[in-house]
C-alpha cells in the first residue's frame, strides 16, 4: 500500500501537529529563537512568547498561575514530578507507567512504594486506595486513564481521599488532556504530553500554586518563562494547539467514542478467540486494546503494517526480553496477540471501516503462518 493510502492508528506514538499548532510553531521559531534568559531584545521577545504560552497552558488546564515546566519526553516529566514534589513514600496504582513505578521505587527507598490493587479493567480499588492513604504516604500519583487499557480512573474520588488525608496528588494526564474533559479535583502537579492533542512533542509538568505544597528537592528545572533552555517554538505550538483542540473536544470525543464503541462491539464477532481490554463504559473515547489467541502480537502488528495500518503493540511497558506487560499481568489479561489502536484527531470513519474489514484476515494469516488452525 502506498504511503498516501496508509491509515495511522497509533496516536499515542505521535501524530501530525494540528494546523493551529503548526502555525504557532512556525511563527515562534521565526521570532522566538533566542534564549529567553538573554536580556537583550531578542531574548525578551522569546521570553514574552514563552510566558504567554505558559499562561495559556495553565488556563487551559484550569490552573491559572501554575508554573509550567517543559521536558523533551514524558519519562523526564514523570521523573521530575516524583523526584521533586512531596515526600516519600509514594502511593500509586499497579498499572501506572513502568517509568512511574521505577521512579516511585527510587524515591521511596529504602521503603517500598505503596501499590494500589486494580480490578480486571485496570481500575483502582478505592477502598484499598483509602487504606493505603492511612499509611501516610508523602505523595500520590494517579493516571486519568491507562495507556494500555484506556480505562478511566475514579480520579475525583481518589483526589478527594488524598485531600482529606493531606497527601499531595500528581495527576498523570498524558493520555487524556485534549481528549476528555479534565476532571475537576485538587492536585499539586499534573503531567501532560502534547502528542495527545496534536501539539507537537513537549511533555509538561504543571505545578499548581496555593496548595500548601511545593517542590521539596531541586531538579525540576526552570519553568517556562524562566531563564533556561526551553524550546520556545515547541511550547508555543503546544499551547495554541491545546486551545484549538479544546474548542473541538466535545465533537471529536463524541465521534471517536462512537467509532471505538463500534470497534469493541464488532471485533469479537469478526475475529474468533479475541478479548477486548479495559472498561466497556468508562474508557478513553479514542483507544481500543485487544488480545488475540494463537497470535504473536509483534507478528500481527507487522502484518497490519504490511497491509497499510500503523497500530501499537499492546505491551509498551514490557522489557525487551519478552516479559509480559505489567499492566496486562495486573489485570489478568491474555498476554499474546496484544494490539492497541489509538485514533489521531484526524481519523475518518472510512479509516475505521477499512481497519475492521482487514483485521480478521490479518489475524487469520498470522495464525496460519504460526501453525495455528485456521479459525
Amino acid at each position: 500500500m502506498s504511503p498516501v493510502n496508509r491509515v495511522f492508528l497509533a496516536a499515542e506514538a505521535g501524530q501530525p501537529m494540528s494546523a493551529v499548532a503548526a502555525e504557532a510553531y512556525s511563527h515562534a521559531a521565526a521570532s522566538g529563537w533566542a534564549d529567553p534568559g538573554l536580556r537583550a531584545h531578542e531574548g525578551r521577545r522569546s521570553r514574552t512568547i514563552a510566558e504567554a504560552s505558559a499562561t495559556s497552558i495553565a488556563v487551559s488546564l484550569g490552573a491559572p498561575g501554575a508554573a509550567v515546566h517543559y521536558y523533551p519526553n514524558l519519562d523526564m516529566a514523570i521523573q521530575a514530578a516524583l523526584g521533586c514534589l512531596g515526600e516519600p513514600p509514594v502511593l500509586l496504582s499497579r498499572v501506572e507507567r513502568r517509568s512511574a513505578l521505577t521512579w516511585a521505587a527510587e524515591r521511596s527507598s529504602p521503603a517500598e512504594p505503596l501499590l494500589c490493587r486494580v480490578d480486571g479493567n485496570g481500575i483502582i480499588d478505592l477502598g484499598h486506595w483509602q487504606e493505603l492513604l492511612g499509611q501516610r504516604p508523602g505523595l500520590a500519583l494517579l493516571q486519568v486513564a491507562n495507556q494500555e487499557t484506556g480505562s478511566l480512573q475514579p480520579l475525583v474520588a481518589a483526589a478527594a481521599a488524598c485531600e482529606m488525608a493531606g497527601v499531595p496528588l500528581v495527576v498523570e494526564a498524558s493520555t487524556s488532556v485534549g481528549r476528555v474533559p479534565l476532571p475537576a479535583c485538587s492536585w499539586l502537579g499534573l503531567v501532560a504530553d502534547a502528542r495527545s492533542w496534536a501539539g507537537g512533542t513537549p511533555s509538561l509538568l504543571v505545578v499548581r500554586p496555593g496548595t500548601g505544597h511545593r517542590a521539596t528537592r531541586p531538579g525540576m528545572g526552570p519553568a517556562v518563562g524562566e531563564p533556561g533552555q526551553v524550546n520556545v517554538a515547541g511550547v508555543a505550538a503546544a499551547a495554541l494547539g491545546l486551545e484549538g483542540t479544546l474548542v473541538d473536544l466535545p465533537a471529536t470525543a463524541a465521534r471517536h467514542h462512537a467509532w471505538t464503541t463500534r470497534m469493541r462491539a464488532e471485533i469479537p464477532h469478526r475475529v474468533p478467540d479475541v478479548a477486548m481490554h479495559g472498561s466497556a463504559t468508562d474508557h478513553l473515547p479514542y483507544l481500543v486494546a485487544l488480545s488475540a489467541l494463537y497470535v504473536d502480537g509483534e507478528a500481527l502488528l507487522l502484518e497490519l503494517d504490511r497491509r497499510g495500518f500503523a497500530v501499537a503493540s499492546g505491551s509498551p511497558c514490557a522489557n525487551d526480553n519478552g516479559e509480559m506487560s505489567h499492566v496486562l499481568s495486573a489485570i489478568g489479561a491474555l498476554g499474546s496477540g496484544n494490539v492497541r489502536v489509538s485514533l489521531p484527531l484526524d481519523t475518518t470513519e472510512q479509516d475505521i471501516d477499512r481497519f475492521l474489514d482487514e483485521l480478521p484476515d490479518a489475524v487469520r494469516s498470522v495464525r496460519v503462518a504460526g501453525g495455528a488452525a485456521d479459525l
